[in-house]
């Protein structure tokens, strides 16, 4: 969107409470001063000599007129009630948004704390669990395998193709986790 125009300040008045005091004559003049400087003739080597000089009459247009203007002068309080209104709903909102984060970071910290200590929790579970079933595994298993440490086999290079495929991969995998939670 377009920012507004003011008409008074392209003619060269100075706008605002006192803009609803100018006569026609004040308008006539300054436009007369404003066009001498604008005008395309003065200005051969400024490319927007024509659409400032285009603007300046339109909005001239607009000001010489009563009925007009003062349709103008009324969008202008418009404006300046809503500038105001604006900047007393930016500090509520930023009051607003402060205590949001302040009530946000309260909670989480609470909220941080708890999931820590259920993690913690989880942890300590989960390492109780793998320690009974290597202890299990130990007695299922003959004692010439070590659980707790697994042989490790020499990696494969990247582009050497698997000797098992995928599927039957899965397939074994499935099979030792569906035995380990029989034993269990």
């Amino acid at each position: 969107m377009d920012p507004p125009i003011d008409h008074y300040e392209i003619v060269g008045l100075p706008s605002g409470e006192e803009s609803f005091k100018y006569t026609l004559d004040d308008i006539h003049k300054a436009y007369k001063r404003k066009a001498l400087l604008l005008h395309p003739d003065k200005n051969p080597h400024d490319p927007n000599a024509h659409s400032n000089f285009t603007q300046l009459n339109s909005s001239y247009d607009i000001l010489k007129f009563e009925s007009s203007r003062t349709l103008f002068d009324d969008l202008l309080k418009v404006r300046r009630q809503q500038s105001v209104r604006d900047r007393h709903f930016d500090a509520k909102r930023c009051r607003m948004a402060s205590d949001l984060e302040e009530r946000e970071w309260s909670c989480s910290t609470a909220a941080d704390a708890d999931s820590k200590a259920q993690e913690h929790t989880i942890l300590r579970k989960l390492d109780e669990e793998v320690i009974r079933i290597r202890a299990k595994m130990r007695k299922t298993v003959s004692p010439s395998v070590d659980i707790a440490n697994p042989p490790v086999f020499p990696r494969q290079p990247e582009n050497a193709t698997p000797c098992v495929p995928a599927h039957e991969h899965h397939a074994f995998e499935n099979a030792v986790l569906e035995k380990i939670k029989k034993a269990i």
